[in-house]
């Protein structure tokens, strides 16, 4: 390989990093969390200007679900100090890669769902937990992460 080919190498490996989170009570097992642009919270996500169309973050999960499930529901909640927002998200069976439900116990599956931020939301801090839930609403996943809307 030349020098050329290793740094263009590195630069693609480095550019693919996971973002820190803190579980928040996942039956199953979590191996990579990422959201758009951010590495270390509070992930940083931008307004578009007033006017403009609404920018696009994407959140990608790999995990292993702790036992089968014949669904799996987004959950969002967006905590605002004391205040829990529900906030809707997709359906989690229609965001699996390569997969669909029902999922089983032990197997890889990747999650991938995209999010619209609008130029009318407020810019503020906000803690996000992101939930993976089967049909008896437990958790497969739950993850919480801070972002700052600017």
């Amino acid at each position: 390989m030349t020098w050329k080919t290793l740094h263009i190498l590195a630069v693609v490996l480095c550019s693919v990093t996971a973002t820190k989170y803190s579980d928040c009570g996942s039956l199953g097992s979590v191996s990579e969390f990422k959201l758009t642009g951010c590495e270390v919270p509070p992930c940083i996500v931008n307004r578009p200007p007033s006017g403009s169309s609404p920018s696009t973050y994407t959140v990608d999960i790999t995990f292993t679900p702790g036992h089968d499930s014949s669904l799996l529901a987004t959950g969002i909640i967006a905590g605002i100090g004391n205040i829990d927002v529900p906030w809707p998200g997709p359906d989690g069976c229609n965001c699996l890669l390569e997969d669909q439900c029902p999922i089983k116990e032990g197997k890889e599956y990747h999650y991938h769902a995209e999010f619209p931020v609008l130029a009318t939301y407020p810019a503020i801090d906000v803690l996000i937990t992101w939930t993976l839930e089967d049909e008896n609403s437990n958790n497969q996943v739950c993850l919480q992460f801070p972002i700052t809307l600017v």
